[in-house]
């Protein structure tokens, strides 16, 4: 796909143009914005632009970003979903300071966990965004539930860290966990459960029933000395094992995928299957009940 011209001072000044939740929490978002302004500029050049009348859906997103989603890309109508109405970034009350944005849609649930609360084929587009490596137990729910109200032909774009990449790389080779932000935070649930690799995020498209339209990967911060000597001194491993491309070793997967079908495998074996055998032995003692297959239409 081709990435449109959007310039990162012109994301900025959209979100931050607006005031959401206290004067404190505005500072926060500001700084979250600007730590990330990269990855949201990247992020909105890859999504598929409004054609028509379109309706696009935020997964656990950023509320600052509707003003973009609108006037950059012409979505007439935008849904975006929390897990709480304490959080900063779509914090109670959004319906005051979003006033002046018309056909904006708030909705506070659980996207592991509950059923989104739309019908079935609702979005042209869905976003989401730095979500799948926070799921706890079944990431696939998530993924089902978006099949489900996407419109047949409709997009997905996904971004989420790459557990590959050079300096997650760096740091195992250092002695430290390559995963970022796998504290034990105490905070909901903030910690990243489990980070991927971008073929498993093209596996994970591929399950859920979206073709992969693009996929790539990028930073928002330059290599160091020691992660490019890295690059060299892995090199000649090459001749052992098929090693991932230069396109795959940056810090966040983005990947964009149009919805072909219905979902193609609920539970798949790269991802759930080392546990098949105990949720089979749970379930005959009526301890583990299995998921279902999602809803969509195709």
């Amino acid at each position: 796909m081709k990435t449109r011209a959007i310039e990162p001072g012109q994301v900025r000044a959209l979100m931050s143009g607006i005031q959401i939740g206290s004067l404190e929490s505005k500072a926060m978002v500001d700084s979250y914005i600007d730590q990330n302004l990269v990855r949201f500029t990247r992020t909105l050049q890859a999504i598929p632009p409004a054609s028509g009348h379109g309706r696009l859906l935020d997964v656990a997103g950023l509320a600052n970003l509707i003003p973009c989603y609108q006037q950059m890309l012409g979505y007439e109508r935008v849904s975006i979903t929390s897990g709480s109405q304490d959080s900063p970034f779509v914090p109670a009350g959004l319906e005051d300071p979003l006033q002046k944005l018309e056909n904006v849609e708030i909705r506070y649930f659980n996207v592991e966990f509950d059923p989104f609360p739309f019908p079935d084929q609702s979005f042209d587009t869905i976003v989401c965004c730095e979500v799948i490596e926070h799921m706890t137990v079944d990431p696939m729910a998530l993924m089902s539930e978006i099949n489900r109200v996407c419109k047949p032909g409709g997009f997905l774009v996904m971004t989420t860290p790459n557990i590959t990449g050079w300096k997650n790389l760096a740091r195992m080779v250092a002695g430290r966990h390559p995963q970022g932000f796998n504290s034990f935070s105490g905070i909901g649930n903030d910690r990243h459960n489990r980070e991927y690799t971008p073929g498993e995020m093209g596996a994970m498209f591929d399950d859920a029933g979206f073709d992969i339209v693009e996929q790539t990967t990028f930073s928002q911060s330059g290599l160091e000395p020691g992660h490019r000597w890295l690059k060299w001194c892995i090199k000649p491993l090459s001749r052992f094992w098929t090693l991932p491309g230069e396109n795959e070793r940056g810090d966040f997967i983005l990947a964009v995928g149009r919805k072909a079908s219905g979902v193609r495998n609920r539970l798949p074996d790269w991802l759930y299957g080392q546990f098949a055998e105990d949720r089979a032995l749970l379930a005959s003692t009526g301890q583990y009940t299995e998921p279902s297959i999602a809803r969509s239409t195709g």
